[in-house]
């Protein structure tokens, strides 16, 4: 009898335990896991920034280390956050990537660098990237990688273009690329002849790489490097301190809310109330066009990007922006060198 009490205070002092290290875990990688409540446990052992910074800047990035196979329109490639090794992903016919973790169970997270998404093979779930973590600087230094070998960039350098497909394969692909709970689909409440608001919102809500963007977009705190056009100049990284506009925010949330498990249909009443605010002719309640909705919610979030990025190259050069000051201060070369960013 003392003895089976023993084991089984033991067993409640390593569930504190494991407790604390979940904690641990949510704050150094991750946080919560959009798509529930499960988190995933291996994040402060299976990532490894050191080995990275060391191994990624003497190899060829996306190639398999096996069967040195190239991203396509069937093949991604992951590269494992321990070691750095690259693997064809799980889909390809070599599966490379799934048997080095089936090799090494402890090396269970990887990057795909095609959608730059964070897996656990382990856990199987999405993680999603925290800021101001050594989950977030690996992806930052996979970016920086993937930039030098010359692969462009979408929007303002924030992911690495995606491997073209063919149209008539795309919701193929997307079936088999994607875990099943990205595809659920929420009813949303309508707000008094919405419709076209919420077609439009349903469409977005079902674009995975939206949900990667927002993540980046969102951040309270983050460094971004500008490469000028002009050979001469040299790269300028600022930082991007400016909380996020209310309307990038308010989509987070809702993207968010599509992909948590909650029964029942959601209510799209905030950010619906954002985009009234900054277009006035959305309000009321009379049938409006889905296109221009679109154009108006797409053009007011890069707004919000744009005015947070001006604000960190004006604060690179010594000018506070929040406090009324203009590009008008700096000397014509400085000038010169924000015009070409």
């Amino acid at each position: 009898m003392g003895k089976k009490s023993k084991r089984h205070g033991h067993g409640g002092h390593n569930k504190g335990k494991n407790n604390r290290q979940q904690d641990e875990n949510s704050s150094n990688g991750g946080g919560s896991n959009s798509e529930g409540s499960k988190k995933c446990s291996h994040i402060t052992k299976a990532i490894k920034l050191g080995v990275l910074q060391n191994h990624i800047p003497h190899m060829k990035i996306g190639q398999c280390s096996v069967c040195n196979e190239v991203p396509n329109k069937n093949t991604s490639i992951c590269i494992c956050l321990r070691c750095s090794k690259q693997g064809c992903d799980r889909y390809s016919n070599g599966k490379h990537g799934l048997s080095h973790y089936e090799d090494t169970p402890s090396h269970c997270i990887t990057v795909n660098l095609s959608s730059l998404m964070v897996w656990c093979y382990s856990c199987d779930i999405e993680i999603p990237v925290a800021p101001n973590t050594d989950l977030q600087d690996c992806i930052n230094l996979l970016l920086k990688a993937l930039q030098s070998t010359g692969r462009q960039l979408q929007g303002n350098g924030l992911l690495p273009k995606v491997v073209l497909r063919d149209v008539t394969q795309d919701s193929e692909i997307m079936a088999r690329h994607y875990h099943p709970q990205h595809k659920l689909v929420k009813g949303l409440v309508n707000l008094g002849n919405t419709c076209f608001f919420n077609a439009v919102m349903q469409n977005l809500c079902q674009t995975e790489l939206l949900y990667l963007v927002m993540k980046f977009a969102s951040q309270d705190d983050y460094m971004h490097t500008f490469t000028a056009p002009n050979k001469q100049l040299s790269e300028l990284s600022v930082k991007v301190a400016t909380p996020p506009g209310s309307l990038t925010m308010a989509l987070k949330k809702l993207l968010i809310q599509m992909k948590n498990s909650d029964p029942g249909p959601l209510n799209p009443k905030h950010l619906f109330s954002e985009i009234c605010k900054k277009s006035p002719r959305f309000r009321g309640y009379q049938q409006q066009d889905s296109q221009e909705l679109l154009r108006c919610l797409l053009d007011s979030i890069k707004t919000e990007q744009l005015r947070r990025l001006k604000i960190g190259v004006l604060d690179a050069f010594g000018v506070n922006a929040e406090e009324g000051g203009t590009l008008k201060q700096l000397s014509e070369e400085k000038k010169d060198i924000v015009r070409d960013l």
